[in-house]
């Protein structure tokens, strides 16, 4: 049997499997996509909670319960469901055939926990592992800052002493140019005065040819750049760190009083109940094991605006997959993953499952706008074709616009998400439109409204394709639901303009005009929709 291996990420796979996954000292997860570092050892540690729920399958003993004295004698060690020596116990009381069941229960707890807690033991000698790795390598470009930062202080010194030889030069050039203004002045005969100009009027102009020459030499373009550059880089770099350090002792003192005050015990009040001591119990905290507190620890800290300011840890986030936005809905957590595409933050509708390890995570009411004017998207696909992504600008401030931004993020529940059009009228000819967003049938019977009085708005009038708008059941204008049209085709100027738009299309109508030649309209589907949260 191949032994089972733990990924730091907490996925298990078969030795042979996580070999073959193995390129240049790395292994990507196929679940998780995340990579991980290969520890020196060669491997990842066993999982040995797995291997003995294999074992037990398969009726064998584990690995791990194999004493040595049982390994040099090539005595057979017990496995843990092996039941015990029946003829060997029928000369026992039923006493202590109970008290010994009873005993046995508390070693095979006790060894299971000595199982779980080498697992925990191995992620984190991995985890250690990999974090010296990375530190090394920080390490390694942090000395390369330093090299790069001290060439640059040798430069500056090395400026500075070529601008003392030519302030020096200059000094000097100076003086003599004072003690010719001084023979000048003191000439006696027309000999000398011919003399001393003619000598006057050399020595300005070597003086000129020098100081235009010095003035051409400073300052030099590439001396300079390569200072300015690392004053830039330095700074940044001793700026992200003093962030990082506050945000850190920030929520190490946060931890610090939930820790104090879950460390409370008894409280004594007095009052209604006299001088009886009344004895208050905090709530039992959940299990906490090495992982848990690891990965509590290794959360990293993100708030609202740092997306909007996209500094290079909230990059480096975004760009692996590990920002997620939060909502509770009836007493549950969801999860919206955010993503950077094209320049462009993207908050995807809200799903179930939960995000990776140390995922940043920020409440999805701190990003999410809660009316309009705003752009949301729309991802189409349909058979034989790539996926089409819509933008939609919601304007202006709508019932129906605000509804919108609840089903495309799924706030209220109710989502766009893996619904389908279900209508297509006036094919091929002005005023085509198609239909969709009903979250229950998806054949315009269903989709019940999530506001009152939909109907309510200051909503505009338009006949130009891409125009957003209301769709209702029969013939009663004020049935309004979760159901919207969009204009593939312009209206002509003679008939009456839809009256009831609430936002337009911003991109993605050339995709809109393919989803609508498909022969069946319902097979367009929206596979995805969200919010766009920031774009250049």
């Amino acid at each position: 049997m191949q032994r089972p291996r733990n990924l730091p990420c907490g996925h298990t796979f078969c030795t042979s499997c996580i070999n073959g996954l193995k390129e240049l000292g790395h292994v990507t997860c196929p679940n998780c996509r995340l990579v991980h570092v290969v520890p020196d050892a060669g491997q990842f540690p066993i999982s040995y909670i797995t291997e003995d729920f294999i074992r037990r399958l398969r009726g064998t003993a584990p690995a791990s319960l194999l004493g040595k004295a049982g390994k040099a004698a090539g005595e057979p060690v017990p496995s843990l469901d092996m039941q015990p020596d029946v003829k060997g116990a029928e000369c026992l009381s039923r006493a202590i055939r109970s008290m010994l069941q009873e005993q046995e229960e508390k070693v095979l707890t006790t060894i299971r926990g000595c199982q779980e807690l080498q697992v925990q033991l191995d992620h984190y000698q991995t985890s250690l592992g990999v974090w010296g790795e990375q530190q090394q390598h920080l390490e390694d470009r942090l000395q390369t800052l330093v090299d790069r930062s001290k060439g640059a202080r040798l430069l500056v010194r090395q400026e500075e002493a070529q601008v003392e030889d030519k302030r020096k030069q200059v000094q000097q050039g100076e003086e003599q140019q004072h003690l010719m203004l001084h023979r000048l002045r003191s000439v006696t005969s027309r000999q000398e005065a011919f003399e001393a100009i003619d000598d006057a009027d050399l020595l300005a102009d070597q003086e000129s040819q020098r100081t235009q020459a010095w003035q051409e030499m400073f300052p030099k373009v590439p001396t300079v750049a390569t200072i300015r550059k690392m004053r830039v880089t330095s700074r940044a770099a001793l700026k992200a760190v003093q962030t990082m350090e506050t945000a850190l002792d920030a929520k190490n003192m946060e931890e610090n009083t939930e820790n104090t005050e879950n460390a409370e015990g008894t409280v004594d009040t007095e009052g209604a109940c006299g001088d009886e001591e009344v004895e208050t119990s905090a709530p039992a905290a959940p299990p906490s094991t090495i992982l848990t507190r690891l990965e509590a620890l290794l959360a990293p800290t993100l708030e609202a605006e740092d997306l909007y300011l996209l500094m290079p840890p909230t990059r480096s986030l975004l760009e692996a997959g590990l920002v997620f936005a939060t909502h509770t809905i009836e007493g549950e957590k969801r999860y919206a993953q955010v993503s950077l595409q094209d320049d462009c933050l993207y908050l995807h509708s809200l799903q179930d499952q939960r995000p990776p390890p140390r995922a940043a995570v920020v409440p999805i009411d701190e990003v999410v706008p809660v009316a309009p004017p705003c752009l949301v998207f729309l991802d189409l696909t349909w058979p034989d074709s790539p996926p089409c992504r819509v933008l939609v600008r919601l304007i202006p401030d709508t019932p129906l616009g605000r509804q919108f931004i609840w089903l495309c993020t799924g706030e209220r529940g109710p989502c766009y998400a893996n619904t389908t059009f279900f209508h297509l009228k006036y094919s091929g000819q002005p005023g085509e439109r198609v239909s969709g967003g009903d979250y229950q049938r998806n054949n315009g019977k269903g989709g019940s409204p999530l506001l009152p009085d939909l109907d309510k708005g200051d909503y505009r009038e338009s006949r130009r394709a891409g125009a957003v708008h209301a769709v209702w059941r029969g013939d009663d204008r004020s049935n309004w639901n979760s159901n919207f049209g969009i204009l593939i085709k312009d209206l002509e100027e003679e008939g009456d303009p839809v009256d009831t738009v609430f936002g337009e299309i911003e991109a993605g109508m050339e995709g809109l005009m393919e989803a609508a030649k498909q022969y069946y309209i319902t097979d367009v589907v929206v596979k995805d929709c969200g919010v766009v949260l920031w774009a250049e």
